[in-house]
């Protein structure tokens, strides 16, 4: 079973001052709390869901337990039942996200085992499932992660499901919003190629500055290799991993997306498994340093950001408050 740790992170009010780390369990009340079994966990929202200017947590189901929801209540954490369930089936990723543009925020999560989850959020803690009427896929396939963004630029949030199929028939799928509460599959039309990718998770951005969001995808098991596709603003993508250099192969677990050194370009952090497990695939976690020029460069060796273990999550964080993003790394 995988139990929960959390951490605080302590700032001065003034100057740039000394952080201090500390593990703080009793942040969640006084009770153990545990995603379930699971041979891979699941990734860990933090979020503010109810709009009361505090992040919550929320944990995805497992075998064993429903969804977890954890108020944040000026810096504690409360348990809370909200009236979502996965009936029993375990999930590998939670998001809350306003598809309706209504002001509040949704709920969205995936299981590898076939099922998604959506649930409109209408206030007051009322949340209706309206997953059978939306659209998504229903098709048994390994949903595993989502990135939500407006690829096309209309106002209206888009959805890429990321499909983690170790027998690599299943591609990744894209879906657009239509505004009604509604989604439909884009997938070919848009570009995106059907081919099965054992994909963990994806991130909108905009990697060339051009004012609309690209995707990149992290690949597991390097059989295939990390995708970059081009949004080229006319609703469709290009597949532009070779001539960006962001085509690596490696076990890649998740990414980060962030500008690290300020110079106005967005660059990918991606984590792997260590050692690698074939003997030209990618060593160590990798980061990708944007050229500004629609190139990137692996520098995580010269910068000392390789990371020679097994790297599972990774979040972009400025924790010596000194404008200089910095990388928290899980990993084993």
């Amino acid at each position: 079973m995988n139990k929960l740790f959390f951490f605080v992170i302590l700032i001065a009010q003034h100057g740039f001052s000394q952080v201090e780390f500390r593990n703080d369990e009793s942040l969640l009340f006084d009770q153990e709390t545990i995603y379930g079994n699971s041979v891979l966990g699941p990734s860990i929202s933090f979020f503010d869901y109810d709009n009361d200017g505090w992040d919550d947590i929320t944990i995805p189901a497992s075998s064993t337990r429903d969804f977890q929801f954890f108020k944040n209540v000026a810096g504690s954490f409360e348990k809370v039942n909200l009236p979502i369930s996965s009936n029993g089936i375990q999930a590998r990723h939670a998001i809350w996200v306003d598809y309706d543009n209504d002001g509040d925020h949704d709920f969205f999560a995936t299981s590898d085992l076939g099922h998604l989850w959506l649930y409109r959020n209408d206030g007051g803690n009322v949340f209706i499932d309206i997953t059978d009427t939306s659209g998504l896929p229903s098709t048994d396939i390994p949903y595993w992660g989502s990135s939500w963004g407006d690829y096309d630029n209309d106002g209206i949030l888009d959805v890429f499901i990321s499909i983690r199929d170790a027998d690599q028939i299943q591609g990744n799928l894209l879906y657009k919003g239509n505004g009604d509460g509604t989604f439909i599959n884009v997938t070919v039309s848009a570009g995106i190629s059907p081919d099965g990718f054992i994909t963990f998770c994806s991130s909108f951005f905009d990697y060339d500055n051009d004012g609309d969001q690209d995707v990149y995808t992290a690949n597991d098991k390097c059989t295939t290799p990390n995708t970059l596709y081009r949004n080229n603003g006319d609703g469709t993508f290009t597949d532009v991993s070779i001539t960006t250099g962001t085509n690596l192969y490696m076990s890649a677990m998740s990414t980060t997306i962030d500008d690290f050194n300020n110079d106005g370009w967005l660059d990918i952090y991606v984590t792997n498994f260590y050692p690698p497990f074939e003997d030209d695939a990618t060593v160590g976690n990798a980061y990708l340093l944007n050229n500004g020029d629609g190139t990137f460069s692996n520098i995580a060796l010269e910068n000392g950001t390789r990371f020679d273990s097994i790297g599972w999550g990774t979040v972009c964080i400025d924790a010596s408050n000194d404008t200089y993003k910095d990388l928290y790394v899980s990993g084993s």
